[in-house]
């Protein structure tokens, strides 16, 4: 059975990297941070997830400036669990055509696939499949790609169970609060101009929970974020994060941010 999006509920999103956001999902060695966008796909490959370490194939980016250097270990993991953006399924990612700068690669059925590492920042672009689509800038002299993508059922699913609405044409932000390495509870996460009151992990993979904070995940979601330059803030330990974000349009955007001791 394929996953789907239906009523609004974004059958396409996007995925990106920025200055001073650590995103859930994607590391970054040397990168202190990055935001990303993503959204549900439909297609080949299979039921869901994604693996670890190299696989795929494709040629290297023809730009002289993204020229090889190395091979850059890279993942697409499909995610069952917002709460959860670092857990991937082992199976049914495979197949799937993954863009890197004018480069293509075809992940492995585990989701990884290898790409070159290169000297300037390349967009990662992952075309449509049996789950969901992700976009993400890859940072120059990053030494691994990690690129989440929930279930387009899961954020169905989510959007219902938590009375949220998407409006076409804006965007979404999950906001991962850490602290020394930890899921951050009680912190609160806001953005200017979204329809919906941010909600926060509860018990459940699809019931967030609206006002309040954090749970034990450490999970915000804002829906109904205009698209465009945002600036997510998070508050949290007695201080506050400012994240800046680059909200895509009917697309779900993972960032991460980490609260000082």
């Amino acid at each position: 059975m394929r996953d789907t999006v239906i009523g609004g509920g974004w059958p396409v999103g996007v995925a990106r990297l920025g200055p001073a956001v650590v995103m859930a999902g994607l590391v970054l060695a040397g990168c202190a941070a990055d935001p990303t966008h993503y959204p549900p796909i439909g297609g080949g490959g299979g039921g869901g997830g994604g693996g670890g370490g190299g696989g795929g194939g494709g040629g290297a980016d023809a730009s002289g400036a993204d020229a090889p250097v190395g091979d850059l270990p890279a993942r697409l993991c499909v995610l069952s669990d917002l709460r959860q953006p670092s857990r991937c399924a082992d199976t049914g990612a495979g197949g799937l055509t993954v863009t890197v700068g004018v480069a293509e690669f075809t992940t492995a059925a585990d989701g990884s696939f290898t790409v070159p590492v290169a000297a300037t920042a390349r967009v990662a672009q992952v075309s449509a499949g049996t789950t969901v689509a992700s976009r993400v800038t890859l940072a120059a002299g990053a030494t691994r790609l990690d690129l989440p993508a929930p279930r387009a059922a899961l954020w169905a699913q989510i959007l219902d169970d938590s009375a949220l609405i998407a409006p076409m044409g804006d965007g979404a932000v999950v906001v991962t609060v850490t602290q020394d390495g930890l899921a951050f509870a009680s912190a609160t996460a806001q953005v200017a101009g979204a329809s919906n009151p941010t909600a926060y992990d509860g018990s459940d993979p699809t019931t967030w929970l609206p006002g309040g904070g954090t749970g034990v995940g450490g999970v915000a979601l804002l829906v109904g974020v205009p698209a465009g330059a945002a600036v997510v803030t998070v508050i949290g330990a007695g201080t506050s994060v400012d994240l800046p974000v680059e909200v895509a349009a009917d697309a779900v955007t993972f960032v991460s941010a980490t609260l000082p001791p």
